[in-house]
């Protein structure tokens, strides 16, 4: 389950583990720092539950951790209209 962050904790986590990608601008373009494996946002948040009562196995999927899956949380966030129009359009082609 992903707990409720503080605008502060989130802002220290985004930072920490979400970078923007360097040849695709765009806020869908986001993806987790390469020290994290660099997948974009998007992909682990399509693959959290809606409740996140799914972290440890996506964290174990995707091979990255907990604390990485709070800062897409809390960036899906602050986002989620553009990311789940993103995640729409995938699912549509």
């Amino acid at each position: 389950m992903v707990r409720e962050l503080t605008e502060r904790d989130a802002d220290t986590l985004i930072a920490a583990h979400i970078e923007p990608h360097p040849a695709h601008p765009g806020i869908t373009e986001y993806r987790l720092k390469v020290a994290d494996n660099g997948y974009p946002v998007w992909s682990v948040v399509g693959s959290l539950a809606p409740d996140g009562s799914n972290v440890e196995t996506v964290a174990r999927d995707f091979e990255i951790s907990t604390e990485a899956i709070a800062a897409v949380w809390a960036f899906y966030g602050r986002h989620k209209r553009a990311i789940d129009a993103r995640l729409a359009s995938i699912r549509a082609a």
